[in-house]
């Protein structure tokens, strides 16, 4: 991410906006091939070396922090050589034994002029001496714990230009939150990939269904008593998961100099995520019953219509239930279907609980046989029982019959053979 030093924006009304590059840029295009062929260049030396380079290609151009921003953006792609094994702790010793030794020999001056002063040199050579190291060694091994000795092994950054302005933009986005109030996301699709990132951000949020999507109102770093920077780069961390979405929009109170600004983003402000999509299925478990359900419905059409993870159920205020499928009939009913396989205990008692606090009519819990679920759990949830492998013609059985509709007919019920239904 982008330090505050490097972020650039506007005021203008109230409203906040990062100053966002074209990617289409030629100027800005060449210089993302520049700062490209810099890091090649000094692939096996090191960050030091790197960061003056750097500096010299960046110095006395008006677009100073433009570049210095697009070279941080990069060196968060760099993979840098791991010290060897008690180098840091050999440093630290051996820059121990030498400022007591320079201490001892105060004054120590690079260019001894009067009898009284220690010539650096020696302070140098009795120490490696000591330990048996050439001078010009001791010197090297002195500070080489530090960041800046490291050397560059790696650069795994994308080598389009245009694709580094991207992410040099999201940045941009993403610097303005460390000083959020709050913000407020209105999200028409990609629930499931949303909704998981704010988990993983461990970002407080509540939730609202609208005519089309949902409104999520994240608390921010600057509503918080406490922890307001660590909490400002969840925040942040969450902002790509909002551009995996087609439909979205983005409004942030940011605090800056004690005045409230407006900061909104939406999807027609190009930015481009670099956040994975989760995988459409969760299991093979998953993948099976999908591909039983629709061959199910070639073979006798039962008027249902199954799509994957695509509902938002609020359970409490920090915490959505999204069921992994929900069966719609052709008359308008709905029915969720959430699938339970083989899982931990911990995970099977954190999903019972938010199906009880969901508190729904019209969901079906499967769950595994090979789970440890007590029998008086399984009564009270109502649960349908499967093996191996989770049948569609009883999940069709079971959402026929929550939706108040007729027993489906004898080729759907001879398929669920010995299934226990509860």
């Amino acid at each position: 991410m982008l330090t505050k030093g490097l972020l650039r924006y506007r005021i203008d009304d109230g409203q906040i906006r990062p100053a966002f590059l074209d990617p289409a840029s030629p100027r800005y295009r060449q210089a993302a091939s520049e700062l490209f062929r810099i890091f090649g260049r000094h692939v096996g030396k090191t960050q030091g070396e790197l960061d003056e380079a750097i500096e010299k290609y960046a110095e006395g151009r008006t677009d100073y922090r433009i570049l210095r921003g697009l070279a941080k953006v990069i060196m968060g792609f760099a993979e840098f050589e791991a010290p060897r094994p008690n180098m840091e702790l050999d440093a630290a010793r051996l820059r121990s034994a030498v400022f007591e030794r320079a201490a001892s020999l105060w004054p120590v001056v690079r260019r001894k002029t009067s009898p009284l002063e220690t010539d650096r040199h020696r302070v140098l050579e009795e120490i490696a001496g000591e330990i048996g190291l050439p001078a010009t060694q001791l010197e090297e091994e002195l500070y080489a714990d530090l960041p800046e000795r490291r050397r560059l092994k790696l650069l795994a950054a994308p080598r389009e230009p245009e694709a580094l302005i991207a992410r040099y933009n999201m940045e941009l986005a993403r610097g303005l939150l460390y000083w959020a109030e709050r913000l407020i996301v209105d999200v028409e699709d990609s629930y499931q990939d949303v909704f998981r990132y704010i988990k993983l951000c461990r970002l407080i949020h509540t939730i609202t269904e609208r005519e089309r999507g949902y409104r999520i109102e994240l608390d921010g770093p600057l509503s918080l008593l406490r922890g307001t920077m660590r909490y400002g780069l969840k925040m942040a961390v969450f902002l790509p998961a909002l551009a995996l979405c087609r439909t979205w929009r983005m409004e942030a109170v940011i605090v800056k100099g004690g005045e409230r600004l407006i900061f909104s983003l939406d999807d027609q402000s190009k930015l481009v995520s670099h956040f994975r999509r989760f995988p459409l299925f969760d299991s093979q478990l998953e993948r099976d019953f999908a591909i039983d359900f629709h061959e199910a419905f070639q073979q006798h059409p039962h008027g249902w219509r199954l799509t994957r993870a695509d509902a938002v159920i609020s359970v409490e205020r920090n915490e959505v239930m999204i069921p992994d499928f929900t069966l719609r009939h052709q008359n308008g009913r709905e029915v969720y279907l959430e699938i339970v396989g083989f899982w931990t205990p911990e995970y099977l008692s954190r999903k019972i609980a938010k199906v009880i606090a969901a508190r729904l009519d019209n969901l079906i819990l499967a769950v595994s046989k090979q789970l440890a679920l007590g029998e008086a759990a399984g009564k009270e949830l109502n649960v349908l029982w499967f093996a191996k492998k989770l049948p569609a013609a009883a999940v069709i059985a079971r959402a026929n019959s929550l939706a108040g509709d007729d027993p489906v007919d004898c080729h759907i019920s001879h398929r669920c053979g010995k299934l226990r239904v509860l």
